[in-house]
């Protein structure tokens, strides 16, 4: 069975075009294997703003707009095509480690001060958050509606056939 996640844009995309690949929630989790990526279908204006900064606007706008003018593209909000309320990818859960140590003030784990700038660029890795690692993205061909949920939740049986029939060479 595969799990879903509902992230914010330009969260969800950034995952599903392998640019993200530690997602940082307030909780940990046991849970290993496939889940589905969900675009959540509110777009708060803070997150619209983080898709012109850097280095959110390049990987959405390389990725995302390929076919854009260099000279002009700058003008053009990513944010504006990305979708809303749909699945995106799936993506396999390998691990969850935590950022900080429980009763160590705010000494971030050895693995946090090796992230790249994009990656911390790209979450919330503040004392007492939890990273979980990704691998395995497979972005699907047709975003797939389906309404979210808080946390990790199950996913209704027709939209996983529906991923499931778009990624056939996915070994589940």
């Amino acid at each position: 069975m595969i799990r879903g996640l509902s992230l914010t844009q330009p969260h969800a995309s950034l995952v599903s075009i392998e640019a993200k690949k530690i997602e940082t929630r307030s909780w940990s989790t046991s849970y290993r294997g496939w889940l589905a990526i969900h675009a959540a279908k509110g777009f708060p204006a803070w997150a619209r703003a983080l898709c012109l900064e850097e280095p959110f606007h390049s990987h959405l706008q390389r990725h995302l707009l390929p076919q854009a003018d260099p000279k002009t593209s700058y003008l053009i909000n990513p944010a504006d095509g990305l979708p809303l309320g749909v699945i995106v990818a799936v993506t396999e859960v390998y691990d969850c480690r935590p950022t900080s140590r429980p009763m160590c003030g705010t000494f971030a784990e050895a693995w946090v001060n090796k992230l790249s700038e994009q990656e911390y660029a790209f979450g919330d890795y503040s004392r007492g958050r939890h990273g979980l690692f990704l691998r395995n993205t497979h972005r699907l061909p047709e975003p797939i509606p389906c309404k979210g949920a808080l946390g990790l939740w199950r996913l209704p049986p027709d939209v996983e056939q529906r991923i499931r029939e778009q990624l056939p060479a996915v070994r589940w």
